[in-house]
């Protein structure tokens, strides 16, 4: 019977009728399963089943061939698996996923490019490239996270690298280093590095191995001889050409002498006779028994004193004359002038051919020209054969005239400034060399500049005075910046190009936090292009200099993409993918198929669609900024199996059995077909599934009614 509802009447000989009804249910479709493999896509990894039932009645009851019992199946090897899925019913309907491998098809590796793990001093840099992946990440080492670094330094060196389909691999490598040369050094054999007359040369060896090289011209052996004061250096080269050098420094200790200076005096005086002792700390003995360095003597004529000196067991020798001559007398002149009036004033020995010293002009002459600003008194001496007279005085008295005043003043280069004179009698006029009658003027000279300006009052001209205006230069902008783009957050190192001036230094951007100093960072957060300043302050003057949209980083994107149609409902399918990506300029489209392409908005078209594809988009921007995203296409492709409703078992050949139709790649593991007739009776039972029932029933194989 087919579903629905049916009634009986039963009528008795008497006529007599007793009725029941019953209703035969369906599932509204028969029950089936899919089976969606996730592949292995890494070294060591795991891949994973997962089973949807559709129809028939729930609850579900599932048996996989690897006797597990869960609806979706994880941590599975490279493989085919079965599920055999029961409802409540007791119906049955299976599915069959192999889980595939899908590693990558890139080699992830280290290239050792200078052909050599050994550090030398002729091979001081050893440079490494990891090929192959997606992102690096270094250790062992101050090594930068990129593909190539040079290795200056030994160590264990380790890149763990993430290939294409993002699977993480590690590769290491060791390099070592060459012992350089033993310790270098100087041995003196002698003991001592001051040469003297009791020890004439000094020898020195030179240790540590290798080959020699003296400077100085003392050539290439370990051993020299020196003579000389000086500093002495040796620089040993080993045989794999690693240098190291060594350095001494010899002195020689001074042959003892003694200066002295012959003197005159006047008769009656007394004078300290002072050699000088070279070098000092020896032992003086005087003709006149005396043995103290320096002696007074008080001669009535000339007279040669004598000094021996004794130093280091050396002795030098000196002879000093004492001169004794008559002293002289002198008178000199007074006048009175005006202020700014010149006068001369006359001196006048009482022996002639001898020498004036005035004061405090420090002239030399018989007469002298002065022109005191007020007055003053002038003193003479006369010195007639290394002596001198007592002090002759001469007074120039004067009427005073006015007194100006400028300081000088600092500007910095292109700013200007005032220089004001002040005086001591008011009302008069000023004159500038530079133009300007007033008492102050106002300047700004590129350099730094001398004025010159007086002051007349009643007719009287004070001296010019000569204020300076001191211009400071503009301290020197400019810097250098260590990185100018990357990925948010790009942290940028500033460094002022000082060139040894004392400035301070300010730094300011549109796109990071205002910092100082000659070195400085600033972190760029949000992506852009943005301008840096330099403000330098020096002595009080300040310089800026501006780069422009210096910096430029970028966000990173967000990938993201759709699919149209988002499941497989054909065995062969074209899938168009819209891009919804933010902030990308470049794609990378992983089918899950083993094709790639980098168009924004593919078209792919996927054949065999059964178990679906993992399809992963990874988008960058122009400066390398990642991310990446994936999505799984399940297929839906319809019913596994037909049953028919109806055959013909009439010998024509033609439908002569009952059995249900499967499509390919159905698994014979589990099947059953079983006939009933409406009492419940067992007519045909099969688990092959090429084998039919052909309509007939019992052991004699008699057609059915």
């Amino acid at each position: 019977l087919a579903a629905g509802s049916y009634t009986v009447t039963v009528t008795d000989a008497n006529g007599c009728t007793a009725q029941t009804s019953v209703t035969i249910t369906q599932p509204a479709t028969a029950l089936s399963v899919s089976a969606t493999p996730q592949n292995i896509l890494c070294l060591n990894g795991t891949g994973a089943v997962t089973s949807t039932p559709v129809g028939g009645v729930p609850p579900y009851t599932y048996s996989w061939t690897n006797n597990a019992t869960t609806q979706n199946i994880t941590g599975m090897q490279a493989g085919t698996y079965t599920v055999t899925v029961m409802d409540a019913n007791g119906c049955t309907a299976n599915a069959t996923a192999t889980v595939g491998t899908s590693l990558s098809p890139i080699p992830v590796q280290i290239l050792n490019l200078t052909g050599t793990t050994i550090l030398t001093c002729t091979n001081p840099s050893i440079t490494l490239q990891a090929t192959g992946g997606v992102t690096y990440n270094w250790t062992g080492g101050a090594t930068p996270q990129n593909a190539t670094n040079a290795i200056t330094t030994p160590g264990t060196y380790t890149v763990n690298m993430i290939d294409p389909n993002g699977c993480p691999v590690s590769q290491t490598i060791t390099l070592t280093q060459n012992v350089v040369l033993p310790p270098v050094g100087i041995t003196n054999i002698t003991g001592t590095t001051i040469i003297d007359c009791n020890a004439p040369s000094i020898d020195l060896q030179a240790t540590g191995g290798g080959t020699y090289q003296w400077n100085n011209n003392l050539g290439t052996a370990a051993n020299v001889n020196i003579t000389q004061a000086g500093t002495y250096t040796v620089v040993v080269t080993a045989a794999n050409g690693c240098q190291d050098s060594a350095t001494i420094t010899i002195t020689v200790a001074p042959v003892p002498a003694v200066t002295g200076n012959d003197t005159t005096i006047c008769s009656g005086q007394s004078v300290t006779i002072s050699p000088t002792y070279y070098p000092a700390g020896g032992q003086a003995i005087w003709t006149t028994g005396q043995t103290t360095p320096s002696i007074t003597v008080s001669p009535n004529t000339t007279t040669m004193y004598s000094v021996l000196y004794t130093w280091n067991g050396c002795t030098a020798t000196e002879d000093v004359h004492v001169t004794v001559n008559p002293v002289p007398t002198v008178t000199a002149s007074s006048a009175s002038i005006c202020f700014g009036d010149t006068t001369q004033l006359t001196a006048t020995p009482n022996l002639p051919n001898g020498t004036y010293a005035w004061t405090p002009t420090n002239e030399t002459t018989q007469s002298i020209s002065v022109h005191p600003q007020a007055t003053t008194t002038y003193n003479v001496q006369y010195t007639l054969n290394g002596c001198t007279s007592a002090a002759a005085t001469s007074t120039v008295t004067v009427t005073p005239l006015p007194i100006i005043t400028v300081p000088g003043i600092t500007i910095c280069v292109g700013a200007t400034g005032t220089l004001t004179a002040t005086t001591n009698v008011p009302g008069g006029t000023y004159t500038w060399n530079q133009g300007g009658s007033t008492a102050s003027i106002t300047v700004g000279p590129a350099s730094t500049t001398t004025y010159g300006v007086s002051y007349t009052v009643n007719g009287c001209t004070s001296n010019t005075v000569n204020p300076t205006v001191t211009v400071n230069p503009l301290p020197s902008a400019s810097f250098t910046l260590d990185t100018t783009s990357g990925c948010v957050p790009v942290t940028v190192g500033l460094t002022a190009n000082a060139a040894g001036q004392q400035a301070t230094y300010a730094w300011t951007s549109n796109g990071a936090s205002s910092t100082v100093g000659a070195n400085a960072q600033m972190v760029f957060a949000v992506g852009g292009c943005y301008n840096v300043t330099l403000t330098a302050t020096m002595n009080g003057c300040s310089n800026s200099v501006t780069q422009s949209n210096a910096v430029c980083v970028q966000n990173y994107p967000i990938a993201g993409f759709e699919a149209n149609p988002s499941v497989f409902t054909e065995p062969s399918q074209t899938v168009h993918f819209n891009n919804t990506t933010v902030g990308a300029t470049g794609y990378v489209w992983n089918f899950g198929d083993g094709d790639l392409s980098n168009e924004a908005f593919p078209d792919h078209l996927f054949q065999g669609t059964n178990d679906g594809f993992t399809i992963t988009l990874i988008a960058t921007t122009s400066m390398g900024c990642m991310d990446s995203t994936s999505q799984t296409l399940s297929a839906n492709l319809g019913a596994v199996y037909y049953v028919p409703n109806t055959f013909t078992p009439d010998g024509d050949k033609f439908n002569q059995v009952f059995k249900p139709t499967f499509s390919t790649g159905v698994s014979t593991e589990g099947y059953e077909m079983v006939i009933y007739n409406r009492w419940g009776e067992v007519l045909f039972e099969t688990h092959n599934m090429n084998v039919g029932w052909d309509g007939s029933y019992g052991i004699e194989g008699l057609d059915c009614p």
